[in-house]
């Protein structure tokens, strides 16, 4: 990515059981500086036929920024047991 442009990042959440899954949430208040989302992020219901899509935009604040976001989000799955999880992003700009 290219310091003074930005760039959209999409990620993709559905089930890996087939199985629906409910109040998907992700806290994004505290996103390091050149990422941006509406926050808070909550998708009602997901399962492998609706996919819920969290968009992020990367506008990096400087040339040679590189790292890997984390972000941490939660679940119910379908037997309403809470879960949780993590995803990662490795981003460079240049």
């Amino acid at each position: 990515m290219a310091h003074g442009s930005s760039q959209l990042v999409t990620v993709t959440f559905t089930t890996d059981d087939g199985f629906q899954a409910t109040n998907l949430s992700m806290d994004l208040s505290a996103l390091p500086a050149g990422w941006s989302a509406s926050s808070p992020f909550t998708c009602a219901a997901i399962s492998t036929g609706t996919a819920c899509q969290l968009n992020l935009t990367y506008a990096p604040a400087a040339a040679g920024d590189n790292s890997t976001l984390q972000l941490t989000y939660g679940y119910l799955d379908n037997a309403g047991v809470a879960k949780s999880g993590s995803v990662n992003i490795e981003y460079t700009s240049t």
